[in-house]
């Protein structure tokens, strides 16, 4: 799988899997472009636009990024609940380094 792959390159990834109400997936986009560019984190951005479902996968290197995902993801899950959506499912990483599986359960909290 992508997370084996990744985990053997010392890569962890940290997954965002959010949702908004029908229409606002632009405004969750461009929110989420809006954060992610303020830091220098590796990532991707897609989803299911239709569905107004949004997905990042940061991609970290060491503890240090790791520790910014983790500021990242909860500001991305923020975001969409303030816009009345959701994070459907809280994500592992890869190597499990970044601990973003406890980390996630404990901010839905």
């Amino acid at each position: 799988s992508i997370n084996e792959k990744l985990a053997r390159r010392g890569v962890a990834k940290v997954s965002t899997d959010t949702a908004v109400p029908r229409g606002l997936a632009r405004e969750l986009l461009r929110r989420t472009r809006e954060e992610l560019a303020s830091q220098s984190l590796e990532h991707v951005v897609f989803g299911h636009i239709g569905d107004d479902h949004l997905h990042v996968n940061i991609l970290a290197r060491d503890p240090g990024e790791c520790a910014a995902a983790r500021a990242v993801y909860g500001r991305l899950v923020a975001i969409a609940v303030a816009m009345g959506g959701t994070s459907t499912s809280p994500r592992c990483c890869a190597t499990r380094r970044c601990g973003s599986c406890r980390w996630s359960w404990a901010w839905r909290r």
